[in-house]
């Protein structure tokens, strides 16, 4: 009798709550009075992906990857080419980071350009 290898991958509890809650906090938003508030946050934030200070540009592209906003993706792929190593890593983990939001589901849909 052969046993078969279960391929299955299972998310450790603290993982399946961190995503109930993303998921939680993002539709909170979506459907409340600060879906604006978060319109503007992501536009700042993109903004800041240009400033001069390169920590800003880090940080910036740090948080849109966390965010997982559509609309950083053109920005995001524009800073994989800064002239800082460090802010071209953390684009293109946000970019990643932005991608497993899409292919979890948890992305924000309501972006606008």
């Amino acid at each position: 009798m052969s046993r078969g290898v279960d391929m299955r991958v299972e998310l450790s509890p603290g993982k399946v709550e961190k995503r109930k809650a993303q998921k939680s906090v993002e539709t909170s938003i979506k459907s409340s009075k600060y879906e604006k508030d978060w319109k503007v946050i992501i536009e700042r934030l993109i903004q800041a992906l240009k400033d001069e200070n390169k920590y800003m540009r880090l940080g910036a592209a740090g948080a849109l990857g966390e965010l997982g906003d559509v609309r950083a993706v053109e920005p995001l792929t524009e800073a994989s080419k800064d002239k800082d190593s460090n802010v071209r890593e953390m684009a293109i983990w946000a970019l990643k980071k932005i991608g497993n939001h899409v292919k979890g589901g948890t992305i924000n849909q309501n972006s606008e350009r």
